[in-house]
Formats: structure tokens, sequence, C-alpha cells
């Protein structure tokens, strides 16, 4: 050794440096803006959906949203109104991220989540899943296209009350919901349109208090990424070995009380996934 002391340690400056380079299209700066203001978010949804009446109850960031026999998500943005429609906000740099399939399997988990057995489908909320892309994944060449499933022969909505909204920083103009996808693409608030979103990045970059607020955010955030991953591959585990053992012949009693699970759990690990 050389007697040279190598640390991984993070300097208070380093960390100003690297807020100081985010933008709202970075989905951890977007987060902790709509965690610490969630008027933010309601002040974005109603440039989205063009309803300046529009009232939030409720805005929660990094939502898990559990699925027991597929693959659960962790939403950006779950907001709900007050007429309990609820919001999916995503922020995502990459067409590939953006796939419609995406956009599809986002509604669907969000109402997988919030049906209870005795309850009508007609008793499932209202849902909007809402894209913010840097890119065009739909190759639309709009800054905004609305999604509704419709009744060809009769070129009518079907009205499933199911919507999805994609949106491209790319074509950001002059008009106001414009204005807002350009700020999505700005470092400097300086530079940015919106009073709104710039008040916030300035307190989150440029105050002593508001970078000590990003740090405790993006250091909680990193902490639940890990635990996510670690829990990840602790099901992964648990899967593998009961799939092991079914193949083997083991009975499903035997299973349960191997691993310690219930069995709802059995079942779960039970169910073969797609690979």
């Amino acid at each position: 050794m050389n007697g040279t002391h190598r640390t991984s340690y993070v300097t208070d400056e380093e960390k100003r440096q690297a807020i100081a380079k985010m933008t709202l299209k970075d989905d951890t700066f977007f987060c902790a803006v709509c965690k610490l203001f969630p008027q933010t978010a309601e002040y974005i949804l109603r440039l989205i959906l063009d309803k300046p009446g529009l009232r939030v109850i409720s805005v929660e960031t990094q939502s898990d949203e559990r699925s027991l026999i597929g693959r659960s998500l962790c939403l950006d943005i779950l907001v709900e109104d007050e007429n309990g429609k609820l919001y999916d906000i995503e922020v995502q740099r990459s067409d590939a991220g953006a796939v419609p399939e995406r956009a599809r399997y986002h509604s669907a988990v969000l109402d997988s989540a919030r049906l209870k057995k005795s309850q009508r489908f007609t008793d499932l909320p209202e849902t909007c899943v809402i894209f913010i892309t840097e890119g065009d994944p739909l190759g639309a060449g709009e800054k905004i296209c609305h999604i509704e499933r419709v009744i060809l022969e009769k070129k009518r909505l079907f009205n499933d009350r199911e919507h999805i909204i994609y949106l491209s920083m790319k074509y950001a103009d002059d008009t106001p919901l414009g204005d807002m996808l350009h700020d999505f693409t700005c470092a400097d608030p300086g530079e940015m349109r919106c009073p709104e979103l710039a008040e916030k990045a300035d307190y989150l970059k440029m105050t002593d208090k508001g970078v000590t607020e990003m740090c405790e955010i993006m250091e909680n955030l990193n902490k639940l990424a890990a635990e996510r991953a670690a829990a990840a591959t602790k099901w992964q585990m648990c899967y593998e070995n009961v799939q092991r053992m079914l193949k083997l012949g083991f009975k499903k009693e035997d299973i349960i009380a191997s691993f310690g699970i219930s069995e709802k759990e059995f079942e779960e690990f039970a169910t073969p996934r797609a690979s």
C-alpha cells in the first residue's frame, strides 16, 4: 500500500454540483419537487389537462404498486384529485422506456390494486397515465397526444374511464403547456419560463436549506432503491426454490413448512412466470 486512503465519501460541494446539473426530466429531481411541493403536481396537471380549477387532494412519490403474480411497478408520481380520479405521472428520457405497452401495463396495475372482491367493476376509479418524454416515442410529431379506446364501427369512445396521455419535450412551443415542457429541460432556474417551476427549482438548487432537503431525498431514494433490489433478489430466490421443489414432487404443505411462508405466498411463488 502507498498510504493513500481512498474513500467513496461525497463532499457537500460535489452534492451541490450534482444537484445543479439536474433537471425536471431527471425523475429524482421531479419526485423531489413534487414531494416537497404537492401544489406543483397540481400545477402541472392543470396545464396538461387544461383544467385551471383542478384540485388535488393527495400526492405520493415513488409509489409501490404490487402485483402478486406479475411485475410490480414503482410509480414516479401518483396523484388523486377531489373526485377520486387517479393520475400516474411518469418522466421518461428514453423512448424505449415509454413504449405503448408500458403505458397499458401502468393502467392495468392501477386498476388491479384498487378493486376489492365485493366491489363492482363500475367502482373502479377513473385513471390517467401520463408519460412526459424527452423524445417522441409515438412518432406523432406532437407535443401532446391523448390515447383513448374507441368503438371503431361507431367511431365513438368506449368510455371505460381509462386515459393515457403522452407529452414530448421535443415539441415545446410558446404555449403555456409548451413552456412547461421547455422547463423540464432546464438546469438553470433562470432559464425557466414558468414561475411556479422556476421558484421551486431555485429553492432546491440555490438555497442551503433546499440543497440539504434535496440531499436527504436523494439519500432516501438510494436507500429505497437498495431495499427494493434486496427484496427483489430475495423474492427471486424463493420463487426459484419453490419452483424447483414442485418439479421434484414435494407437496405444498412440505414446501410451506420448509420456507416458512404463508399459503398466499406459496400461491405467488408456485405460479410460473414468463421468462
